[in-house]
C-alpha cells in the first residue's frame, strides 16, 4: 500500500518534462500531419517546365495552422500526464467502489495525505497531493465522519480554498 503511493507521488515528480517531451512530439507530428496534405512546410524551389520557382511553404500561407498544432501539443501534453494521474487514482477508488472497504480506502487515502506533506511537492505532485486531499475527504465521509471531514476541510487542507475542487468537496461534505 505504502509503495503503491510512493509510486504515485514518484511517477509525478518528473511530469513537467514528460509532459514536455510529449508536447514537443505532438507539436512535430501535427505539423508533420498538415505537411501531408499541404506539401511542403517551407519555401522551396520547383521546376515548372523550363522554369525554375518559387513556391511558398504552408508555414508562410498558412501561419495560423503553425500555431493550432502547437495548442494541440500543450494540450496533449498536459491532457496526457493528467489522464495519468486520474488512471493511477482510478486503481486506487476501486477500493471504495468496487469492494466497497471504506476502512481500508480511509487507511489508504491518510497514508498519501500524509506522504505528501512530509516530502516537498515538485512538479504534477502538488495535483497528486491535491486529489488525496479530496480523495480523503470522500474516505471519511464514507465512514461517517462528517464533522472530522469538515474539520479537515476548513484547518487542514493545503491548498487554495476558492478552487472549484475544494468548493465540491466542501459542498458534498
Amino acid at each position: 500500500m505504502k509503495e503503491q503511493i510512493e509510486k504515485l507521488y514518484e511517477k509525478q515528480k518528473s511530469g513537467r518534462l514528460k509532459a514536455v517531451v510529449i508536447c514537443v512530439i505532438t507539436y512535430f507530428a501535427m505539423i508533420g500531419i498538415v505537411s501531408m496534405f499541404l506539401g511542403s512546410p517551407f519555401p522551396h524551389k520547383t521546376q515548372i517546365l523550363f522554369m525554375e520557382t518559387m513556391v511558398n511553404g504552408w508555414i508562410n500561407t498558412h501561419g495560423y495552422l503553425l500555431i493550432l498544432c502547437g495548442i494541440i501539443g500543450i494540450f496533449v501534453g498536459i491532457g496526457s500526464i493528467l489522464y495519468q494521474i486520474l488512471r493511477d487514482f482510478q486503481q486506487l477508488d476501486r477500493i471504495l467502489m468496487e469492494e466497497c472497504d471504506a476502512k481500508k480506502y480511509l487507511e489508504i487515502m491518510e497514508c498519501a495525505v500524509s506522504y505528501g506533506t512530509e516530502i516537498k511537492l515538485k512538479d504534477f505532485q502538488k495535483s497528486v497531493f491535491i486529489l488525496a486531499q479530496q480523495r480523503y475527504v470522500l474516505a471519511l465521509m464514507a465512514e461517517h465522519r462528517f464533522p472530522k471531514a469538515n474539520a479537515y476541510l476548513q484547518n487542514h487542507w493545503q491548498g487554495k480554498h476558492t478552487t472549484n475542487l475544494y468548493q465540491n468537496t466542501m459542498l458534498n461534505v
